[in-house]
């Protein structure tokens, strides 16, 4: 368990930081003002990606009946399983770590398909393109949570591109 906390930046010791900007002082305030033990930040992740699935599951079945409700429950379900690993290290923290350059892609990726989806649904009324863009959310979320796995990304990269080499 103290191994997967370090890996998400999680310690129990108070650790001092050297670099003390702005986001760093409102971080500690923040970890001041909202101890959360790590059994309630696993319990704050439980809750957020079960909201997140009861959301997506919804999503699925209002496809069937109003694309533009399935557009809105898709992305909030898919909002929700990103607040959810907010959980799992402090917010700030979270943040931090989305500015990163192996994260930076996955995000900007995946905050363009979150309004792509409404694009499609609310402004070019393209039900497909909605469709797509949901795909490519989920998509966008996994090689985010990727991106906290040591060499995960590169090993995935190499096996696709494998993929790829042999059916052509």
């Amino acid at each position: 368990m103290k191994s997967f906390k370090k890996t998400i930046g999680v310690s129990d010791d108070e650790e001092d930081d050297d670099r003390k900007g702005i986001l760093s002082s409102v971080g500690d305030g923040f970890k001041k003002a909202t101890k959360m033990s790590w059994t309630n930040r696993l319990i704050g992740f439980g809750i957020c990606s079960g909201l997140a699935i009861l959301f997506i599951v919804l999503a699925c079945i209002m496809a069937f009946f109003n694309k533009a409700v399935f557009a809105v429950f898709f992305t909030c379900g898919m909002i929700l399983a990103v607040v959810g690993t907010f959980f799992l290290a402090d917010p700030i923290k979270q943040i931090k770590n989305i500015l990163e350059p192996q994260r930076i892609i996955a995000v900007i990726a995946l905050i363009l398909s979150f309004a792509l989806t409404f694009c499609a649904v609310f402004w070019w009324d393209l039900a497909g393109l909605a469709f797509l863009f949901a795909a490519i959310q989920v998509i966008c979320f996994i090689w985010y949570c990727i991106t906290y796995i040591p060499y995960a990304q590169s090993c995935i990269a190499n096996s696709c591109l494998t993929i790829c080499k042999g059916l052509c």
